[in-house]
């Protein structure tokens, strides 16, 4: 799989953007980290791409893994990463609200997003809105 948090890093380098932080612990009592961020702004971005993983192959034959849906329609199982598990949606959720409270903006983009530019849009305005906020202040 592609590595899209670089890629997005890349891609906002280019279009004259600082570099985003990569990693960045943003709340010292937990291990909690945001994939980029600015934190002078306080703005975190999360590439979510569990939903893009691989789909799943047979370890014995190679084949693609295969499941019924309820509705009968056979669809291609992927592999998961644990942000699209119970335990996995809990914690973000508890990291993103702690976020919030702490008054991190935090923008959730796709490997979609990333490709067809849309991420550093949304990313782009979010630092023109912060520095507005910023000069109000």
């Amino acid at each position: 799989m592609p590595d899209y948090e670089q890629i997005l890093c890349d891609k906002l380098v280019d279009a004259g953007y600082p570099e985003p932080e990569q990693e960045w612990r943003f709340y010292p009592k937990r291990k909690w980290r945001i994939d980029l961020a600015y934190p002078p702004l306080r703005i975190g971005i999360e590439v979510e791409g569990g939903a893009f993983s691989a789909p799943v192959k047979c370890h014995n034959c190679g084949a693609l893994v295969m499941q019924r849906t309820k509705t009968g329609k056979m669809v291609v199982v992927r592999a998961g990463g644990r942000h699209n598990r119970g335990v996995g949606l809990e914690n973000d959720a508890e990291k993103y609200n702690q976020a919030a409270i702490d008054n991190w903006m935090i923008l959730r983009v796709t490997p979609t997003m990333i490709k067809d530019g849309r991420a550093v849009d949304v990313i782009g305005n979010a630092i023109a809105k912060r520095n507005l906020e910023a000069l109000d202040l």
